[in-house]
């Protein structure tokens, strides 16, 4: 049985998948016809719904009868296709920069859809340049771009790396965010070996003619899944629009036994087997029924659990959540952690949250 999950992807948003992805131009133009005829002002149009305008003009073109619709569709790809321009030329001189200094550097989230799967730059907006490099380089990035005068200066510890997934740095001049560092992939995953092994099974790719890689095509799935399934205020479901492009880019060479061992190593086979059905809900040939045994057999109550409080707003969270979701996050802390129980990891969850214990302080004097 694939386990449940409401991603909050409504009628609304199965209409825009459907124009946004469906191979067939008239079932498309239909759907979006029926999306239209329940939305009285693009004002009311947020999140993901509106970052598939773009994906939507690139799908139906002119099979869009509406002219006022078909006018914002085309507008929207223009503003996508413009903006990932200068995000692009931005991105490549930073990697370009760091090439030179012999730092690697993968690619993630949107630059890496551009580069890897859409091949095209009109398609999927880029917010900033998100980078992976090595967690020995990272201190060593942030102080080469701030040298370049690329970025502002950042005061970069050991103790830093251990506490936090990454850094945004900030344009010198301007003050904009410029780039989003990532020394690890997920921030819930603290233990290296998953930057390692996403540098392990990369690809060579370029961005703006400078040298880099992208994620495999099965670490492109995992990290849109976890990195999009949590709560927002606004319709999110890009993770399952990234996923699908992934899946039919990939062909029949994606391995699903790599996703599932990356799944449950670190303990998101709950979440990936929810998400992979919800996909294959939409897209029922995309995702074979096979590629889901196995994800959510074992006991997964608290994957479960954890699932619903990452989906459940903050203000709804209990005390009793967030020491779960620490708990989970503990459990990923490190390679080491990632073999321990979930008792095990009660006195580092105390840590995280209160601090070392106090001691008494040494008496003075005699």
């Amino acid at each position: 049985m694939t386990p449940s999950i409401d991603f909050g992807i409504g009628r609304p948003q199965a209409l825009l998948l459907k124009a946004a992805l469906g191979t067939d131009k008239a079932e498309g133009a239909a759907a979006l016809a029926a999306w239209w005829q329940g939305i009285t002002s693009f004002d009311e149009v947020h999140g993901t719904d509106s970052g598939l305008f773009a994906q939507i003009y690139a799908n139906l073109g002119n099979h869009i009868p509406e002219r006022q619709l078909l006018a914002r569709m085309k507008g929207a790809a223009r503003h996508v296709w413009l903006r990932n321009q200068y995000m692009v030329a931005d991105c490549a001189t930073l990697v370009g920069t760091l090439a030179e200094v012999g730092i690697p550097t993968m690619l993630l989230k949107g630059a890496a859809m551009v580069v890897a799967v859409d091949q095209g730059i009109g398609l999927r907006w880029m917010s900033d340049c998100d980078i992976l490099v090595p967690l020995e380089s990272a201190r060593a990035c942030v102080r080469v771009l701030a040298e370049k005068g690329l970025t502002e200066a950042q005061d970069l510890t050991l103790r830093d790396l251990s506490l936090v997934h990454g850094l945004t740095l900030h344009d010198k001049g301007s003050g904009r965010d410029r780039i989003d560092l990532h020394w690890q992939p997920i921030r819930d995953i603290g233990a290296n070996s998953m930057a390692r092994a996403m540098f392990a099974a990369g690809h060579p790719a370029e961005i703006g003619g400078q040298a880099c890689q992208v994620p495999a095509f099965e670490h492109m799935v995992f990290h849109a899944v976890v990195h999009g399934t949590e709560w927002s205020p606004q319709p999110r479901y890009d993770w399952l629009v990234d996923t699908v492009k992934i899946l039919r880019r990939a062909g029949p060479g994606f391995d699903w036994d790599r996703l599932r061992r990356t799944a449950l190593d670190y303990r998101f086979g709950f979440l990936l087997a929810a998400a992979l059905g919800e996909a294959r809900r939409h897209f029922p040939d995309l995702v074979p029924q096979a590629a889901l045994s196995g994800l959510a057999r074992r006991p997964v109550y608290f994957e479960r659990r954890e699932v619903e409080v990452r989906r459940a707003a903050p203000s709804m969270r209990t005390v009793g959540d967030e020491l779960l979701v620490a708990a989970q996050k503990a459990r990923r802390g490190s390679d080491g952690a990632l073999q321990r129980s979930t008792l095990r990891t009660a006195p580092a969850i105390y840590r995280s949250l209160y601090g070392p214990p106090e001691t008494a302080p040494s008496p003075s004097g005699s």
